[in-house]
């Protein structure tokens, strides 16, 4: 485990405890979060360093990593899923009409990525994940690279007119280089997407430590939209518009409630969800998506 001593994202080294979470997904340990004082950032510490991270992947129980399982949650996510990638796609047509070049880092199991490619885009892609690296390679039948910066080594870096990460930004260990990275390899127009939970939504504030998406400690840092345009002015970069995914509060409540109670509480889920899309005053939904472009 990697303690630190400074903000992720401001360098500050004043932190307050905030919540003690569990990972209910591989090893049932114990995570504490905290709040850095002076730009608000939430973020799990300690954390696992690189090379311990992968094993906190290693259960049939992620299911973005898979194309396969059973039970209730399981149906949701791919229900939900097949959804948002059709919203997702209209997204990137109301970015760019004419299409072009997109990069989505950390594909998964690649079926967002090859939608797009079916509607007419040039993808690349990445994904750390060796099993799933390969099922989006062959899902998509493009090649697949580990890491963006093997993307550079393997000549195949460029420009890109849209940069996405669904749901991944709160994994990535390198934080600054990331951002830093993606801002080098956007075209002069280009769009950064970025889709993470938001920690301050209603349904985080009803489940508290329960939250299925603090998911420690995979989810290294826990984004507001403050936190995250704070982070996103040190690299030049301005938030231009902000959406919600609704879907994700039913999704995320769904799994909630099994973490607190230990079986999973539909109905309860279904109440939850809708009320937190209702009280998203501000925008505050269970998951954000941040439409970044240079400034």
């Amino acid at each position: 485990m990697h303690t630190l001593d400074k903000c992720p994202s401001c360098q500050a080294t004043l932190f307050s405890d905030w919540l003690i979470c569990t990972d209910h997904t591989v090893s049932n340990q114990q995570f504490r979060i905290v709040g850095c004082q002076k730009c608000g950032l939430k973020f799990t510490n300690p954390r696992p360093n690189e090379t311990e991270i992968g094993a906190y992947y290693e259960s049939e129980a992620y299911i973005s990593h898979t194309n396969e399982g059973k039970g209730l949650i399981d149906f949701v996510y791919r229900q939900v899923r097949k959804l948002a990638v059709k919203s997702k796609i209209k997204l990137l047509n109301d970015l760019k009409a004419n299409k072009g070049k997109l990069l989505d880092i950390g594909c998964g199991t690649g079926y967002f990525m090859s939608q797009a490619k079916e509607n007419g885009w040039v993808v690349a892609a990445t994904e750390p994940g060796q099993k799933p690296r390969e099922e989006a390679a062959r899902l998509a039948q493009i090649e697949v690279a580990e890491t963006i910066f093997d993307l550079d080594r393997q000549g195949g870096g460029g420009q890109y007119d849209i940069v996405t990460m669904w749901h991944v930004l709160e994994h990535v260990h390198e934080l600054h280089g990331t951002i830093g990275w993606i801002k080098d390899h956007l075209t002069t127009n280009g769009k950064l997407v970025v889709a993470v939970p938001n920690h301050e939504s209603y349904d985080a504030k009803v489940f508290q430590e329960h939250w299925a998406a603090y998911d420690v400690p995979r989810h290294l840092y826990h984004f507001s939209a403050a936190s995250m345009r704070e982070l996103m002015l040190q690299h030049g970069l301005k938030i231009e518009t902000i959406k919600p995914m609704k879907f994700d509060a039913f999704y995320v409540s769904l799994l909630s409630t099994k973490y607190k109670y230990g079986i999973t509480k539909p109905l309860q889920a279904f109440w939850t969800g809708l009320l937190s899309n209702l009280k998203a005053d501000q925008k505050q939904y269970s998951s954000l998506i941040y439409v970044i472009s240079k400034i």
